[in-house]
């Protein structure tokens, strides 16, 4: 046990002395980007032992129901041998959270905006036998095969520039590893999914933490300097701009929400910012 406990105590330390190391190098420098990545193997290690010892939890065995019920439907090399073990790590509070108010939260319609493989929309379909709705600007036969099958409705839109699919309101949204593909200034995309929450709703919202992810190099200086929504501009694909814990409260705030819960998952090798909002 006391080698364990030093153990945990070793890392701790190393990945301290590394953050402070790569604030004093500064973020853009090629030693900083060094040191985040060292920091991300020894993060990265650790990460799934953070996802295990929920597995004999309920919410997570109907998590994983799901997943190999996107995995019957087709899916793809890369979500069976990557993603499908990584997508966990980043929103690993969110489907927690969503079980624990199922007895107390009433959700007769969801809806998943940049839906993916479907594997958060199948879970509140599952967790709540709610009309569950399916967003995202790309489709694939893995996700319309999910979706028909069961009962979901699927459509492919710009969350950013195309206007909101459905004249509808929703008790639970789930926004997951979505914003930091935003191309353009967030806050006009948030009050739009802000307008189509029940007043009593409540938005699941992930990202990475920029404090361990670092910026995305060239760009902006702050989330406020992006562009706003205009059709006709180029799209970029990727991650655009990454989030400090701080600059994400700030945009809740701006938006028109208030963080109901916070906390920090693990991800694969850097953490992600997880957060539950209702409006303010």
């Amino acid at each position: 046990m006391a080698k364990a406990g030093f153990k945990q105590t070793a890392e701790d330390v190393t990945l301290d002395l590394f953050d402070r190391l790569t604030r004093i190098a500064g973020e853009e420098s090629n030693v900083a980007s060094a040191l985040r990545f060292a920091s991300r193997m020894i993060r990265k290690r650790s990460s799934m032992d953070a996802v295990r010892r929920y597995m004999d939890e309920p919410w997570m065995k109907r998590l994983l129901e799901c997943q190999e019920e996107v995995a019957r439907c087709g899916a793809i090399p890369y979500y069976l041998n990557q993603y499908r073990g990584q997508e966990t790590s980043f929103w690993l509070n969110i489907p927690r959270w969503i079980w624990e108010n199922r007895a107390s939260f009433r959700v007769g319609r969801s809806l998943d905006i940049g839906c993916a493989y479907g594997t958060l929309a199948l879970f509140c379909r599952r967790t709540f036998e709610c009309e569950t709705y399916c967003l995202d600007m790309m489709t694939s036969r893995e996700i319309e095969t999910l979706t028909k099958k069961n009962g979901m409705s699927f459509v492919v839109s710009n969350i950013e520039l195309d206007r909101f699919p459905w004249d509808l309101r929703f008790d639970l949204m789930t926004f997951t590893e979505v914003l930091e593909h935003l191309n353009f200034n967030p806050l006009p995309t948030l009050r739009k999914i802000r307008e189509h929450l029940d007043d009593a709703g409540r938005l699941y919202l992930s990202t990475p933490d920029a404090a361990q992810w670092g910026r995305i190099k060239g760009c902006p200086s702050s989330w406020r300097d992006l562009p706003y929504p205009e059709k006709g501009q180029p799209l970029t694909g990727g991650h655009i701009y990454q989030y400090s814990k701080d600059e994400l409260f700030q945009l809740v705030d701006e938006s028109g929400f208030e963080v109901d819960k916070f906390d920090y998952a693990p991800g694969a090798g850097a953490q992600h910012l997880n957060v539950c909002l209702k409006k303010a």
